[in-house]
């Protein structure tokens, strides 16, 4: 390849990067959706606080909170919502007042923000490597 060639194959896959958002974001969503599981199963909010013990102290708090949790890719936002009782419990807008957060409301978690960098780096070196 010569050297021109060379710069305008490079020209084209730099064209290309001001897309990457909008194709990372559905699997950028799945990232966001697994962390939010992986910390509901554990029983901790998004940052890793552990949930308040049921009152009665028996079984899990929240067991099926990801059942009440829907993460979805518009354009290049993810938009996470929680609804029904784990919305209550999550605003800690429930009896007793007991706040059982389920997702992120800060900062983007560190082991969240690791896997979305680990999914846009490897759509970055693709489109670099391959054009």
């Amino acid at each position: 390849m010569t050297g021109e060639a060379e710069l305008d194959a490079m020209i084209d896959r730099l064209r290309k990067l001001p897309d990457l958002a909008r194709q990372c974001a559905p699997e950028c969503a799945r990232v966001v959706e697994a962390e939010i599981a992986r910390t509901a199963a554990a029983g901790t909010d998004a940052y890793g606080k552990p949930w308040a013990p049921k009152k009665d102290g028996s079984g899990k708090p929240l067991a099926h909170a990801i059942d009440a949790v829907g993460v979805a890719a518009v354009g290049t936002s993810i938009v996470v919502r929680v609804t029904g009782v784990e919305a209550r419990h999550h605003l800690g807008r429930v009896k007793g007042g007991t706040q059982r957060a389920i997702i992120p409301t800060k900062d983007i978690p560190q082991p969240m923000a690791a896997a979305l960098r680990g999914v846009i780096n490897k759509a970055f070196l693709r489109v670099m490597a391959n054009g």
